[in-house]
C-alpha cells in the first residue's frame, strides 16, 4: 500500500477497490492521509481489518474531501466511529455495518 499511496503517477485516480485485500489500520491511513487519494470520489474497503485507528483517519482525512461514495462495510469500525464517519460522508455516500 506504500508504494501507491506514494505514486505521483496516480494523482488523477478517482476511484479505488481494496476490497478483501487485507487493508488494515496503517493501511488506512496511508490512504486517508495521502495526497494520491486526494482527487477519489469512490472508496471501497469493505470487507478488510480496518478498525478504530484506521476509522478515525478515513473520518479526518485532509484529502477525501472529494468522495461521493465511501464503502467500508464488514470491517472492525465501532458503532460510535461509525457515527462519525457518517457525520463527515452523509448517509447517501456512506454505508458500513459491523463485522460478525
Amino acid at each position: 500500500m506504500q508504494a501507491i499511496a506514494s505514486s505521483t503517477a496516480l494523482k488523477t485516480l478517482t476511484a479505488f477497490e481494496a476490497c478483501g485485500n487485507g487493508v488494515d489500520d496503517d493501511a488506512a491511513q496511508l490512504i486517508a492521509n495521502s495526497p494520491t487519494f486526494s482527487n477519489l470520489i469512490r472508496l471501497d474497503l469493505s470487507w478488510n481489518e480496518i478498525g478504530m485507528i484506521g476509522g478515525y483517519a478515513l473520518a479526518t482525512s485532509p484529502t477525501l474531501n472529494n468522495l461521493v461514495s465511501l464503502k467500508i462495510e464488514k470491517n472492525y469500525i465501532e458503532q460510535d466511529l461509525e457515527s462519525i464517519l457518517g457525520t463527515r460522508y452523509p448517509a447517501d455516500i456512506y454505508r458500513s455495518s459491523l463485522r460478525l
